[in-house]
């Protein structure tokens, strides 16, 4: 691998680490209030149980950490390589990890929903770093599900990291929830500061702020030319019916 390529990624690492590492401390600590809590109102079993996956968070959160941070780095890596993250290639599919034996099709559904909704609410950036992590790999631009550090990819990142903990149906919803408030709610911060980063090592410096369309849509009309195909239907009609009447 190219050395400007190592650094580029090393420096794209970091970032990610600074963004994730104080983000994944806030998500554990308020979840970790949360089981204190609530065990606090639970019957003896249901109390045993919450204490018991506070014992097991508190003891292994720094595991669980590293975990993120390792699959993170490894999605990084694959920037300059043959071999894509693409989940499905490598079974990490958010929908093929499961941190209990998940029945209810909503609950499966969760993280899988927060990755497509913030990927639309982001589709420039994730668009503008698209385009550079393509330069930076001399391939063609990653799709969503492989793209390092997009939405889904972090989305496999957590679900991986966490598997091994036996999560009850109303603690995997929390988790979720706090995933949600603290990561990606903050997600924009991410991805402008990885595009900051790139532009100023000379990727794509000038890439313009062009709204993003995905290829579906580019063959779709919009509303407003839709109109303007409509007005033209209708002066045609209006000319022959004019044309007709003179005759």
């Amino acid at each position: 691998m190219p050395s400007r390529v190592i650094d580029l990624c090393n420096g794209l690492h970091k970032i990610s680490l600074n963004f994730c590492i104080p983000h994944l401390n806030e998500i554990f600590t308020e979840f970790e209030s949360h089981l204190t809590k609530d065990s606090m109102l639970f019957g003896t079993i249901e109390y045993s149980a919450q204490k018991a996956l506070f014992k097991v968070l508190e003891s292994e959160r720094k595991n669980i950490i590293d975990c993120f941070l390792r699959v993170l780095e490894d999605q990084l890596a694959t920037i300059r390589t043959t071999l894509t993250i693409s989940a499905s290639a490598i079974n990490l599919n958010i929908e093929n990890l499961s941190l209990v034996e998940i029945s209810n099709f909503d609950q499966k559904q969760l993280l899988p929903s927060i990755s497509a909704r913030y990927e639309s609410l982001n589709n420039m950036e994730i668009h503008r770093f698209r385009q550079r992590i393509s330069v930076i790999s001399g391939m063609a631009p990653f799709e969503n599900d492989s793209l390092p550090l997009s939405p889904n990819s972090i989305c496999v990142c957590l679900r991986y990291s966490l598997q091994g903990l036996d999560l009850s149906t109303s603690n995997f919803e929390l988790l979720c929830t706090l995933i949600e408030k603290h990561i990606f709610n903050n997600y924009s911060v991410l991805l402008e500061q990885c595009n900051y980063y790139l532009a100023e090592q000379r990727i794509l410096s000038n890439l313009g702020h062009l709204a993003y369309r995905s290829p579906e849509s580019r063959h779709k009309k919009t509303p407003k030319s839709l109109n303007e195909g409509s007005q033209k239907s209708k002066s045609h009609s209006n000319v022959s019916t004019a044309q007709s009447e003179s005759s």
